[in-house]
């Protein structure tokens, strides 16, 4: 039997790269009845302040309304290091719905160029993760997918107990 039945998973993956090995592991739930996706992020210009605003367009397709989500955003720069976290007020979201989550940062002591940043969604006792690239420059403000995140989704399963794959990226 090759279908996967509804409910929470883990997925690993091991990557192997330049004589190195990195094991990457997520928590997933896969066709439960509360199921939020995030459908956008739109920014607007910081204000003359330097305060940007970042709308988290999440689409319930679940037919549970969902209570308490909200969302977080940290960015990181080029080094790596904290460059803020910001978090919405917690919002409910009825079923077959969509709803907005806005987020303000202050970048007025930021300098200019790309941030990595890591959009988590909290809902229903899960979250939702997606890694974005979030440019800042005079007057402006873009946030887009990252092309260096991970992602992947389940095909199928296999009854094996302990079973592993393993990712080569070339």
């Amino acid at each position: 039997d090759n279908t996967l039945e509804p409910g929470r998973y883990t997925v690993e993956a091991t990557l192997h790269y330049d004589g190195k090995t990195i094991i990457l592991k997520k928590d997933f739930n896969f066709k439960t009845t509360a199921a939020l996706v995030v459908k956008d992020v739109k920014t607007t210009e910081p204000d003359s302040g330097g305060v940007a605003r970042f709308d988290v367009h999440l689409e319930n397709t679940g037919n549970e309304d969902l209570h308490g989500v909200f969302a977080e955003m940290t960015f990181y720069d080029k080094q790596g290091q904290n460059a803020g976290t910001v978090q919405s007020a917690q919002e409910d979201i009825t079923a077959l719905s969509g709803q907005s989550l806005p987020l303000f940062w202050d970048t007025s002591s930021l300098v200019d160029g790309t941030y990595r940043s890591v959009l988590i969604v909290h809902y229903a006792g899960t979250t939702i993760e997606q890694e974005l690239s979030t440019e800042i420059g005079q007057n402006t403000l873009k946030t887009t997918p990252s092309a260096t995140a991970l992602t992947g989704k389940a095909v199928t399963a296999w009854k094996v107990i302990g079973f592993r794959s393993t990712i080569v990226v070339a």
